[in-house]
């Protein structure tokens, strides 16, 4: 989902998918708590040089479905969540700073301007209020897209 060129990506995974040959890719929706982390990341950054699409609308059927277009796939969607659990919405962002990239690197581009203090706050608040818990502890479930990816088994057969 973080590849810089999404239609590039899939061809790619198109190519190495051997005939008769399934795949899957994951990625969390636009709608879900983990894509509105993201967007709200990403409005509090800087541009990337040249265009980059948002990597969440890999968590959209209709662009996955047109991304794969023309490439002899079947392709199959399927959407779920992980519940993500901690102690507090701020032990879940101080958590998030350690281990997820997005976080360090809008930590580490924000540090000195302040800006990560304003976006942190901000990232306390999302999932404060995106909780299901009621005892002050963090339960936010995580939409996510799955979509199976497969090679028709005779796909490429006769070709030189």
């Amino acid at each position: 989902m973080f590849a810089p060129d999404h239609r590039r990506a899939a061809s790619e995974l198109a190519r190495v998918l051997a005939p008769g040959g399934t795949i899957g890719v994951c990625s969390w929706t636009i709608e879900g708590a983990f894509g509105r982390m993201i967007r709200l990341m990403m409005s509090r950054q800087p541009p990337a040089s040249g265009f980059v699409p948002p990597p969440g609308l890999w968590g959209n059927q209709g662009y996955v479905t047109e991304l794969f277009s023309g490439l002899d796939l079947t392709l199959s969607f399927e959407r779920d969540h992980v519940v993500f659990q901690h102690d507090s919405a701020e032990t879940w962002v101080t958590y998030l700073e350690q281990v997820f990239g997005p976080v360090i690197f809008a930590k580490a581009a924000l540090q000195g301007s302040g800006g990560w203090d304003a976006l942190r706050t901000d990232l306390i608040n999302l999932y404060s209020s995106l909780t299901e818990s009621t005892d002050g502890s963090l339960r936010v479930p995580a939409e996510y897209l799955t979509a199976t990816v497969s090679k028709n088994p005779t796909s490429g057969q006769g070709r030189a």
